[in-house]
């Protein structure tokens, strides 16, 4: 295709106990969390041009939950990982007969790997999938996982294209969009994406006993000589 590029009357109510903590406990592994409020990627069409508008402006937090998962869900294993981003329609939305839509990944960071939504299979690259997938319109939330720190992001364009030969429709302009993410170390005290001079300077205003503030790195009740080692160890 074209590039854009879980022994006495008191068994039963054990039993059931136990039960429902394991169905607990299984839910929580298939269903990994979002990682805060949706953020959605709205497209919308007004021929000849597709748009596509982003719902939040701050980047998305990738985080790791230390939780192990079964499963399509286990490729989230060992990561930090987001789902915010949902791709879902809006407005006037009517692709043309024949067409099929496109999300095509133009350019990513590299290190970010990419999971469809519900499947968890590779997409965009990842695992030497199609950096592409056909869309169907309705809401997707992708999910998105590093095992570094630091900044990400990716570069999309979305387009109508002939349902066979999944060639681009040339009487359609593409929409393009850009999207990020931020894994913080704990060394970022400050939460700019990189650790540095900043968060130095605020270990060491913070010095002293402290209770659950960001400069106690180590999460000991105090902000000491150990903390600053964490920030100079992590300096990028």
């Amino acid at each position: 295709m074209s590039c854009f590029n879980t022994i006495g009357p008191r068994w039963p109510i054990v039993t059931a106990t136990l039960a429902a903590l394991s169905l607990s406990t299984l839910a929580a592994a298939v269903n990994p969390p979002m990682g805060g409020p949706m953020n959605h990627l709205m497209v919308m069409s007004d021929d000849p041009n597709l748009m596509v508008m982003r719902q939040n402006m701050e980047p998305n937090e990738l985080q790791s939950y230390e939780q192990t998962y079964d499963g399509p869900a286990a490729v989230l294993n060992g990561t930090a990982f987001n789902a915010q981003y949902g791709w879902m329609t809006g407005g006037f939305f009517t692709p043309p007969s024949g067409a099929v839509v496109v999300i095509e990944q133009l350019d990513a960071t590299p290190g970010l790997t990419v999971y469809r939504g519900g499947t968890f299979e590779p997409i965009f690259g990842t695992d030497g999938s199609p950096n592409f997938i056909v869309w169907n319109g309705a809401m997707l939330h992708n999910w998105y996982a590093v095992t570094e720190f630091g900044t990400f992001e990716a570069t999309y364009a979305v387009y109508f294209a002939d349902e066979t030969t999944l060639e681009p429709l040339g009487d359609w302009n593409a929409a393009q969009i850009t999207v990020d993410w931020v894994n913080f170390a704990p060394a970022d005290v400050d939460r700019s994406g990189a650790v540095g001079f900043d968060d130095l300077l605020a270990v060491l205003a913070a010095w002293g006993a402290c209770d659950a503030c960001p400069a106690d790195i180590d999460g000991n009740g105090m902000v000491d000589f150990d903390d600053v080692l964490t920030v100079l160890a992590g300096w990028s």
